[in-house]
């Protein structure tokens, strides 16, 4: 059954690919760069996220989805902090599988792109790591999307947060990137900011969606640091979050072995330019935190 099932969605990808390549691009007059994050139980960690993509990359708005059961109390105050750059919906409805969140997603993807020149859907513990040279990620994307529609960051997994970093920086960003193995093997997977008139739609996953008019897509390694642990904590939340409405089989052990993997070099992250900016900014916005 599974068999069948899995040659069932390969056959309806490959028609909805043929049929989103054939259309047009959609022109717009779109400037800058806009972000769609669906959160669920992330207050503790969406003001560093603000920040960082406000304040250091410099990204036009962000279009949080709010996914918890009642409306995370922290997104007014950034709103209130932030006028202008948050806009926020409230989904309440339980997410139990990739397509429905890919559905809520391609949603808010559709309705925001022609606002923007280019168009990411990332989550609250991605973050685009610029070197030096690039102002904004707007500059980035410009820069390395000359002869490209989307750009495919894949992911370089850090450590969970050190308590010592943590109370000496009050960070959970800076505290979780002290750690990374340089060694281990781009990452297959990551995220996708999209030039917003060649956006298709995402079909089975949020990573990389089908673009329009045969565009193509741009791979850059080791681009989006991924902090999946935080700290251990947090990771049982996740296993049981994505248990309850993946289906997915994570093991306790799972844990300890992307630790060992990807947390085992000692990682200096101020020098990424765009770490050591924030490391700047943070301490005006703590009181957020």
């Amino acid at each position: 059954m599974n068999q069948i099932t899995e040659w069932v969605q390969r056959l309806v990808y490959h028609i909805a690919s043929l049929w989103f390549r054939a259309q047009k691009k959609e022109e717009n007059d779109g400037q800058g760069v806009g972000i769609v994050v669906l959160t669920q139980g992330e207050s503790k960690y969406l003001s560093e996220w603000v920040v960082y993509y406000l304040k250091v990359l410099l990204v036009d708005r962000l279009m949080i989805i709010d996914n918890n059961a009642t409306p995370d109390a922290s997104i007014p105050v950034l709103m209130e902090s932030f006028p202008n750059q948050i806009v926020t919906h409230w989904e309440p409805k339980p997410i139990r599988s990739v397509l429905s969140q890919v559905e809520l997603l391609n949603k808010y993807m559709s309705k925001y792109r022609k606002s923007f020149a280019w168009i990411g859907c990332i989550d609250s513990d991605e973050f685009v790591a610029l070197p030096k040279g690039y102002p904004s990620l707007t500059s980035f994307l410009d820069s390395k999307g000359a002869f490209a529609d989307s750009i495919y960051l894949g992911w370089k997994m850090v450590g969970p947060a050190d308590s010592e970093y943590y109370t000496k920086s009050s960070s959970l960003i800076l505290s979780s990137f002290h750690s990374a193995n340089d060694d281990f093997p781009p990452h297959q997977l990551g995220k996708s900011f999209v030039r917003t008139e060649a956006f298709g739609r995402f079909l089975y996953g949020p990573h990389q969606p089908i673009l329009r008019g045969g565009g193509k897509s741009e791979m850059i390694s080791h681009t989006l640091y991924h902090y999946y642990f935080r700290d251990e904590s947090f990771f049982e939340q996740k296993i049981k979050r994505r248990q309850e409405s993946f289906r997915y089989q994570d093991e306790r052990s799972v844990f300890h072995r992307n630790l060992n993997l990807c947390s085992v070099l000692p990682l200096d992250p101020l020098s990424v330019f765009s770490l050591a900016e924030f490391s700047r900014q943070w301490p005006k916005y703590k009181r957020l935190h």
